[in-house]
């Protein structure tokens, strides 16, 4: 398995790690750092690694819309859109505002939302959940 994590933490580069070596397969990260830009050669260097899935942060400098903007930069890409997204980020919480922001995530193209601080045990059940989803999904639009 293949995952890009695209964030301005290395903690979240080590739970993402951490929750893949539970799931006891071997797995390759690409880790991204950056700013609220999105550009061909980042657009380029994910494709060429070939992700599963990719794992976003929403706050990439002040503001969610850095990640907000990168999310809907990832799913107009012709090289990108058909990747699963994770939003893994300390503003989906519990609340009306999280819950605003996680479904403004799916609305976009996101496969989930979660909030940030999962402990690997807790991040890799959702890893399982959407890779499962993607590829029933890709079976179902096989010709």
């Amino acid at each position: 398995m293949l995952v890009t994590v695209i964030e301005d933490s290395t903690d979240t580069v080590k739970l993402v790690a951490q929750a893949l070596g539970i799931r006891g397969e071997k797995f390759g990260i690409q880790a991204i750092v950056t700013a609220p830009f999105f550009d061909a050669e980042i657009e380029k260097d994910i494709a060429g690694f070939k992700p599963d899935l990719i794992i976003l942060d929403l706050l990439l400098d002040h503001t969610t819309a850095s990640g907000f903007h990168v999310l809907r930069q990832i799913k107009d890409s012709k090289l990108l859109h058909m990747i699963p997204v994770l939003i893994c980020s300390s503003h989906i919480i519990d609340s009306a505002h999280g819950n605003k922001l996680r479904n403004k995530a799916i609305d976009i193209g996101a496969a989930d939302a979660v909030y940030k601080s999962l402990r690997p045990e807790e991040l890799s059940p959702v890893l399982e959940r959407i890779l499962r989803a993607n590829v029933e999904k890709n079976v179902n639009e096989s010709p």
